[in-house]
């Protein structure tokens, strides 16, 4: 008799194990797809992406180089890389009149 009963608590334990271990497996599933949303919601919070154009247009200002080099040729100098990072990039670049 006590060793039915052992045997029985033993499944029983058993059962709430592999239980506890499906659970383990969603939740770490879950997890997994929470900490994927949040880094999405990290690069849009992105400190960054709260500066306003005339902040990014100093910002700008301080990329450019101090030579005499031209900055008109597209794509080659400060001001036109940096507008190609983004489209309020590209705003804040063109509106800032600095630059050009």
């Amino acid at each position: 008799e006590d060793f039915i009963a052992a045997s029985t608590a033993r499944e029983v334990a058993l059962d709430n194990l592999k239980k506890i271990d499906s659970t383990m497996q969603s939740l770490m599933r879950m997890r997994e797809g929470i900490v994927l949303e949040k880094e999405g919601y990290d690069a849009i919070l992105s400190p960054i992406r709260r500066l306003s154009s005339d902040v990014l247009g100093e910002i700008f200002l301080l990329c450019m180089p101090t030579s005499d080099e031209p900055i008109l040729s597209f794509g080659t100098s400060a001001p036109w890389n940096l507008a190609s990072v983004c489209r309020a990039w590209y705003h804040a670049a063109v509106a800032f009149s600095p630059l050009w």
